[in-house]
């Protein structure tokens, strides 16, 4: 409403006010479907002896219009029409301006525009249809990247990616990732995790909105409970709700051994299905100062060497509060929660099982150490896990910050642990905010620790923490 602007009997004449209330006007107009709203007259009659203005906007609604024919110009290497399907824009729709923001994100998700330009034509054509001209610039056809996160009780990681897109003309995309960790001194190469994986992902897939996500993958890695040797695939869906809302599910089968103290050398034979939503109602992806984050996963599955049915749950929750003008104060906190149902612990997976610890879960100790302790000093993986972390945020200039955070990680077997089980950490930590994101340094310390927990651990990244 124009009133809620200050455009209103008693409110302040400010000429700024009047503009708002025109944009008001055209934008109501808009919304009810006339595309081509314009103001035509605003008369303007000041009353100095009352020291009050009258001001009359006139709108020409001109004729009520549907979306026409998008025309695509630019493309070298990808398909037009598939491009103008991407758009999501119907002919013969009703114009609606709240339709034009979705289609520029379709056509950004396919990440192989430089640019994407949406412009309507100057006119509406007699048959009511209003068209748009698409323009667009290619971006080069691969991309390459590398990482590396360090961590003195983990070693080194390294890893790296390489990405080939628009591969048939319609925006396909295969990237290629490879890891190798757990590098430290001496050198074992015995002792290094090593992964290599392939994804493919078909957008607009049955809808604009959806994409075909197909993935495989092997990796051979050494945690301080157990040792996996595995190999998966996985073909799924991914569908883009709105810009916050995602779904996805699809199958998954894995084929895996797995080594530890407890319970030996296992082979596992896995086949299930998996479905998730995500809940993305923050600011920012790699330095969040408001809102909030929820994900939840289902993973029923079937293991075929022991002949079990279980499904794994899982729910993350995040939230942000800033403070002070542009938010150089941040309080965020994470909680995490999951279960398994299924067989005894003996007979499941132990990547399906839970464990916390590391810079991800619980800092100050290594990663995957928090598990189930079977009383002979072994640690398994648990069926129910309970995680949360606080962390408090300053920056303490333009590129430099520092944090103060406590985590504390709950992992038990079958029933809820007693309080001598949380495993807390805290720490503090320095960030130097660059373009692409914050870089980290986080010293946690475990506040409760046990036999073979390291006195301290030092954590390097890229990105918060969460």
């Amino acid at each position: 409403m124009p009133s809620s602007r200050g455009f209103g009997s008693s409110e302040i004449a400010k000429s700024s006010v009047v503009l708002k209330a025109e944009q008001l006007a055209l934008e109501a107009r808009r919304q009810q479907g006339y595309a081509k709203a314009a103001v035509v007259t605003r008369d303007v009659v000041a009353d100095h002896a009352s020291s009050t203005v009258d001001v009359t906007i006139t709108v020409n609604p001109g004729m009520k219009a549907a979306f026409g024919e998008v025309s695509v110009s630019g493309t070298e290497r990808m398909d037009p029409e598939f491009v103008r399907r991407q758009t999501g824009l119907e002919v013969g729709e009703e114009y609606d301006p709240d339709e034009l923001a979705p289609a520029q994100k379709r056509l950004d998700r396919l990440e192989v525009f430089r640019a994407a330009r949406l412009e309507a034509a100057q006119a509406i054509g007699a048959d009511g249809l209003l068209p748009y001209n698409l323009f667009v610039q290619e971006s080069a056809g691969r991309r390459f990247g590398v990482g590396a996160t360090y961590s003195t009780i983990d070693g080194l990681g390294v890893e790296g990616f390489h990405l080939w897109r628009n591969l048939f003309g319609r925006a396909e995309r295969l990237r290629l990732d490879a890891r190798v960790a757990s590098i430290a001194r001496p050198l074992d190469t015995e002792e290094f995790d090593y992964m290599f994986g392939g994804t493919f992902t078909k957008p607009g897939f049955l809808t604009p909105d959806t994409d075909l996500v197909a993935a495989i993958s092997a990796e051979r890695t050494i945690y301080p409970t157990y040792m996996e040797t595995s190999a998966n695939g996985r073909l799924g869906l991914t569908h883009f709700f709105s810009d916050q809302i995602t779904f996805e599910g699809g199958a998954v089968l894995e084929r895996s051994q797995f080594e530890d103290d407890v319970y030996g050398t296992r082979d596992f034979t896995t086949a299930g299905v998996y479905a998730g939503a995500t809940l993305d109602f923050h600011d920012d992806k790699v330095d969040p100062t408001s809102g909030w984050y929820l994900k939840a996963n289902l993973e029923p599955f079937y293991e075929f060497n022991y002949e079990n049915p279980a499904a794994q749950i899982m729910l993350e929750a995040r939230t942000y509060f800033g403070f002070d003008e542009e938010d150089p104060f941040v309080l965020a906190g994470r909680v995490k929660a999951g279960a398994l149902i299924g067989p005894d612990l003996s007979e499941i997976p132990p990547d399906k099982l839970f464990f916390a610890g590391g810079g991800g879960s619980v800092r100050g100790y290594a990663f995957k150490s928090i598990g189930v302790d079977d009383g002979m000093g072994n640690v398994t993986g648990g069926r129910y896990l309970l995680e949360a972390s606080l962390e408090a945020r300053a920056k303490v200039t333009g590129d430099i910050g520092v944090v103060g955070f406590l985590d504390g990680g709950y992992v038990a077997a079958d029933t809820f642990p007693e309080l001598d089980d949380l495993r807390l950490g805290a720490g503090v930590g320095v960030r130097y905010y660059t373009g692409l994101g914050p870089l980290r340094l986080d010293v946690a310390v475990p506040l409760n620790k046990r036999d073979g927990d390291p006195d301290y651990a030092i954590y390097v990244g890229i990105g918060q923490s969460f």
